[in-house]
């Protein structure tokens, strides 16, 4: 259990990492593919979310019948393809082609991690092992947000993506080697059939509201610090790791979610959601303070997303794969819808507005929970 939990913490650092690296280092690859500037850069980040949506939907039920660590080699070769490609791209059309590849991979790797993290979890710790798993985006964080700049100046943004892909290589041995017992297999499944699951529709809100509220908030948070507080760039990168700390932090309390329930813990984690949101409404023009919030934000959201992946892979094992790519479609909706449907409130009213609009989606979310009967 330990080594295939590792194994799939490691994979969701890897593509959480590539996922997040571009943005902090679009100055230089713009530079080095002779771009317009690091705006067209992004080109190839919006390639690579749009085919790890469309991915998820295709691709992910394929774990279903196939079984989910057979897709997660396949999808693991396909991102280490995809960040090779990177790596040795001679024009930003590569690049995009590359990322998207490592997009389509990463969409069918996602949901088959999250699925076989139900798989290998012991009874009665299914909310620990999922927990310990989703600490692979603190890694991302750290490696994506913090290390990508340090590791572009020293060996070049090239450098980045072939350490990346190297990586991916290595995780791609290792899930190959790692034994996944009583997998399931032989459901053939489809997002159409895994949207007549009971209570996928309330999951998958609950799942959606908490994508939207975070992206509406923290992809403003950068802008905010710098632009409206004055602070330089390497302040707002510290939000992120104080965030990422929180995150994985979260880990020692996972065992609480087991205990309690997750159902009876759903109400009271969302409700502390909702008060973190409304922090950072309110301390929004202290940084110090708005960066120590961060810390409790990362705690609350690692269990939040612990309870409503959870909640997903429960509904139907036979179909966790579709159930989990309309889950990861989701999440890659709430990205671009959070970002510019946060958009006016930002340049109206700053980032406090953003986090106010996320209490109020939290607060349907915390409604959702506490009214749940199944």
């Amino acid at each position: 259990m330990q080594r295939s939990v590792l194994a799939l913490t490691c994979a969701i650092g890897v593509i959480g990492a590539n996922s997040l690296v571009l943005s902090p280092i679009s100055g230089t690859v713009a530079k080095g593919l002779a771009a317009a500037g690091p705006a067209d850069v992004l080109i190839a980040s919006a390639a690579y979310g749009v085919a790890t949506a469309l991915s998820a939907l295709a691709l992910a039920p394929l774990s279903d019948r196939l079984g989910a660590d057979r897709v997660l080699t396949w999808a693991l070769a396909a991102v280490c393809l995809g960040l090779i490609g990177s790596a040795v791209t001679p024009n930003l059309t590569g690049l995009s082609l590359a990322q998207g590849l490592a997009g389509m991979g990463a969409g069918a790797a996602l949901p088959a991690i999250y699925g076989l993290a139900a798989v290998v979890a012991p009874p009665g710790r299914a909310a620990q092992t999922m927990g310990t798993v989703l600490t692979g985006w603190t890694l991302s964080l750290v490696a994506g947000v913090s290390l990508s700049a340090v590791v572009a100046e020293v060996v070049g943004w090239r450098g980045v993506f072939a350490i990346l892909g190297g990586l991916a290589a290595l995780l791609l041995a290792w899930t190959t080697t790692t034994q996944f017992t009583d997998v399931p297999r032989g459901h053939r499944t489809s997002p159409l059939s895994a949207l007549r699951v009971q209570g996928i529709g309330r999951a998958l809100l609950s799942a959606g509201l908490t994508m939207l509220a975070f992206y509406g908030v923290y992809n403003y948070t950068g802008p905010h610090i710098v632009s409206e507080l004055g602070a330089p760039t390497w302040i707002a990168g510290m939000l992120a790791l104080t965030y990422g700390g929180g995150f994985g932090a979260a880990v020692l309390l996972d065992s609480q979610i087991d205990r309690i329930g997750a159902r009876r813990a759903a109400p009271a984690v969302f409700a502390v959601l909702m008060t973190i949101y409304g922090a950072i409404a309110l301390t929004a023009g202290q940084l110090w303070v708005l960066l120590a919030v961060g810390f409790g934000w990362g705690i609350i959201n690692h269990l939040s997303l612990n309870l409503i992946v959870g909640r997903l892979t429960a509904l139907d094992p036979a179909q966790r794969g579709a159930i989990l790519g309309l889950y990861s479609a989701v999440t890659y909706a709430a990205v671009t819808i959070g970002t510019l449907g946060f958009r006016p409130a930002y340049d109206a009213a700053g980032l406090a507005a953003c986090a106010w609009i996320a209490v109020v989606l939290v607060a349907a979310m915390v409604t959702e929970a506490a009214t749940r009967k199944a």
